[in-house]
């Protein structure tokens, strides 16, 4: 679980202002599990369909459409939910792509996926009520292998970074029963994240290396920096001094 860090934006300027520094990205892969699941269903016997009957975080997961033949309920209606803990990411992360993945068997074809951004992971039937009725609805087709990879829109990624949890409930339209394993850490979240990695303290030349060249810029600078840049002044004192050698030397070698 990555942590944000709060920034006192009056030294963040000062910072801006003074130091020139190397920061690097890098992307990364965060698959997220479930924190909560739900297999919300109908009775089947006096209103195949509305969906009042929840089983928490069960092993199967079944979704299919109420089925009503001559006045009389053949089958309920069901779907699945589940809660998606926020990452945190670090300030100036991007999320490049986001999917709901996980394996499925039964009946295949059109259905959908539905994203709501909720504080808690707790799941009820009134949160899934709701889910269904005010989420994004995502026409999505269930594929007839046993894997399934569902790519999010920006809107449900909003949803994620901007609330607690994300809740997301998948609905396979028709009277045929499909199922979605519900083990382990399957389905999950996978996203691919452009983050922003550690400054390279000490690069004050920017070649990618912590080396002799940066120490004699250092030296070449040496003193006061209160009225002028200075990107020797890797400490942010303004002022070169002992303190930045000994930090370019904490920092020795090949950044990555």
């Amino acid at each position: 679980m990555f942590t944000m860090k709060t920034l006192n934006i009056t030294a963040l300027v000062v910072a801006i202002t003074f130091v020139s520094t190397t920061v690097f990205a890098e992307k990364k892969i965060i698959e997220i599990p479930y924190s909560n699941s739900a297999y919300i269903w109908a009775d089947g016997n006096w209103d195949c369909c509305s969906m009042d009957n929840i089983s928490v975080n069960p092993s199967t997961i079944y979704s299919k459409n109420c089925e009503v033949l001559g006045g009389y309920c053949m089958g309920g209606k069901r779907w699945g939910v589940w809660a998606f803990e926020n990452p945190n990411l670090p300030e100036g992360s991007t999320i490049l792509t986001a999917a709901f993945k996980g394996q499925r068997g039964g009946a295949y074809g059109s259905g959908y996926l539905k994203t709501l951004g909720s504080e808690y992971e707790n799941i009820s039937t009134s949160g899934s009520s709701q889910l269904w009725q005010s989420g994004l609805n995502q026409n999505i087709n269930w594929p007839s292998g046993a894997s399934f990879t569902i790519n999010l829109p920006a809107s449900a990624l909003n949803a994620l970074t901007t609330n607690n949890f994300l809740m997301v409930g998948a609905y396979k339209s028709g009277t045929t029963s499909m199922t979605i394993n519900n083990t382990g850490t399957s389905p999950y979240l996978y996203l691919l994240v452009d983050v922003p990695s550690e400054e390279c303290e000490g690069d004050v030349n920017l070649d990618g290396q912590v080396n002799v060249h940066d120490v004699l810029q250092v030296i070449g600078a040496w003193g006061d920096c209160s009225t002028k840049q200075c990107d020797e002044d890797i400490t942010g004192d303004y002022v070169v001094d002992v303190a930045d050698l000994l930090t370019l030397i904490d920092n020795w070698g090949q950044c990555e």
